[in-house]
């Protein structure tokens, strides 16, 4: 009974954290609770018997907010749009997937990326229990980016959907850290202000206490001064480059929504309309993933994977299209799958009235949906619907403009779009499709992810979703236009071709380095006369 009592009032507090941190995400949405919702499981930490119990705690308050945040990705099942079925066909199939979707959703984002990193995280932080909280705060900010955030990444397939870092696009002028050193600075300034918050709440009877609140206040109000200067700097930009973006946010077809040569008839329609009654309005027509059935083969060949899979020719794409392009000086992107050398390939197009400028071939693929994970290979429920993933960055030049590509999901990837930047990349352009998942929250995810990555990079992106939210983001992050996911319409915004590069694209992840030499420097001066897996002062 006395071993409840000890374990019940913590175990209460990391279900709290778990709760606050999974309500800071889409669905729920409070980005605010991200900077104080670790602050119950740090009092859990402390108060743990031993490393063993705090580490089960991590892991129950990593499960539950991973649980809750990964909760609209079940929503995956419902969508019938990347295929010709019958409401009886799409039931069939969501009846047979639903098992491992459940199953993939508890087990994979809650137990894996949830659980076991968190509980780590815990256990390590029990380590230092209540010694000095500055070591605390130390210990904490470092760890987390590093091991809880970028370590599940490396071994979960890329999976950067929980980080806190990405909840930082609520804040205008914190946001601009990312321009710096990425997404991981973000993560780290919320972990110190939950750690501040939990040292004037429970450790003001530690002697100079106040040193981690002003450590944490200082750091904090540096970022915001450092942030307001980008942002002003970044106004004096003068965009002289016309841009538009079309969404249609139709969640379903038949076979009479397509041309006889696999184009979505409605995109063809939205496309001559724009120029018709627009003329001269924009320079840059951007369209979505996958506004064709089939696949549009580049070089004459046909799918090995799939022999009777459709495939027109690039041919008769640019017969209906380049009509459409006014003069010269017109683009035109859009979003199809694509057959190269037999692979087929998720890719994004851009034209001319010419003709065909060049291609990207999406390199970020989603696992269990356009190409299944080794670990398991044994049970394939991608069928085969599978792709081959791209490996060029290089920006597609047209029109004094590079243009950074990049398809849907790949959105998650930083290192992905860092890469176009520094390859010469003056514009990144988004073509994707949330449409996969009916829940909106994982449309909100993917928008609020676009603008940490145009802080990041420095560019304007120009992000155009079959079903999501199109949007047009300026190089601080900040939303210039928007279509909402339910909403049918087109945008269009002046933006500039930028060729800076901040310190996050020409150094890349370096606050990782830094995070590992200063836990390094945290092992090495720890005090002699405390082993690992002991505390004090409790």
């Amino acid at each position: 009974m006395g071993a409840q009592t000890k374990i019940l009032p913590p175990l209460s507090l990391a279900v709290l954290s778990g709760i606050l941190i999974g309500c800071a995400f889409p669905p729920v949405d409070q980005p605010w609770l991200a900077w104080l919702g670790l602050v119950p499981l740090l009092r859990a930490v402390v108060r743990a018997p031993n490393w063993r119990h705090a580490a089960f705690f991590g892991a129950v308050a990593g499960t539950i907010a991973c649980l809750i945040t990964t909760w609209p990705l079940i929503s995956a099942s419902t969508w019938t749009g990347w295929a010709l079925s019958t409401p009886e066909e799409a039931a069939s199939m969501a009846g047979r997937r639903a098992w491992y979707l459940y199953g993939l959703w508890f087990c994979f984002t809650g137990l894996w990326c949830g659980g076991v990193f968190w509980g780590g995280f815990a256990a390590a932080l029990h380590w230092v229990g209540d010694q000095r909280p500055w070591r605390l705060l130390w210990l904490a900010s470092l760890l987390w980016p590093l091991g809880v955030e970028w370590l599940r990444t490396q071994v979960a397939w890329g999976f950067h959907w929980t980080l806190l870092g990405n909840l930082a696009a609520d804040f205008p002028w914190l946001r601009q850290l990312a321009a710096l050193g990425g997404v991981w600075l973000l993560s780290a300034l919320i972990v110190m202000a939950n750690v501040a918050i939990y040292v004037l709440l429970f450790r003001r009877h530690a002697p100079r206490f106040w040193i981690t609140p002003a450590i944490t206040a200082a750091v904090i109000a540096v970022a915001v001064a450092g942030g307001f200067a980008h942002v002003r700097a970044l106004e004096d930009i003068e965009p002289q480059f016309d841009v538009a973006a079309l969404q249609l946010s139709q969640d379903s077809y038949s076979q009479f929504d397509y041309t006889a040569f696999g184009m979505d008839k409605h995109y063809l329609r939205l496309t001559k309309q724009a120029y018709e009654r627009f003329p001269g309005r924009f320079d840059m027509l951007v369209l979505p993933e996958s506004i064709g059935f089939g696949g549009v083969s580049l070089d004459g060949t046909r799918s090995e994977a799939l022999p009777g899979k459709p495939v027109s020719t690039i041919e008769q794409w640019m017969t209906a299209l380049t009509p459409l392009l006014p003069d010269p000086n017109s683009i035109l992107v859009f979003g199809i799958d694509t057959v190269e050398q037999g692979r087929d390939r998720n890719s994004a197009l851009v034209m001319d009235n010419t003709g065909p400028v060049g291609w990207y071939h999406k390199r970020g693929l989603v696992p269990f949906a356009e190409y299944q994970p080794r670990l398991t290979g044994l049970v394939d429920l991608s069928g085969a619907s599978q792709f081959h993933a791209g490996v060029d960055a290089t920006p597609i030049a047209v029109g004094g403009l590079k243009l950074g590509l990049f398809i849907c999901q790949e959105i998650l990837f930083p290192e992905l779009i860092r890469e176009s930047t520094s390859s010469g990349a003056t514009l990144l352009v988004s073509v994707g499709n949330d449409g996969v998942f009916s829940d909106p929250a994982v449309a909100l995810v993917h928008a609020k992810l676009a603008q940490v990555r145009a802080t990041e990079t420095g560019r304007y992106l120009v992000r155009s979703m079959k079903t999501g939210v199109s949007a047009i983001v300026s190089p601080s992050g900040k939303v210039l236009a928007q279509i909402p996911s339910d909403k049918v319409g087109m945008i269009v915004f002046k933006v500039a071709p930028l060729e800076h590069m901040t310190p996050y694209v020409r150094f890349g992840d370096w606050p990782l380095i830094l995070f590992g030499l200063g836990l390094g420097v945290f092992v090495l001066r720890r005090p002699r006369d405390l082993p690992f897996g002991a505390t004090v002062g409790r």
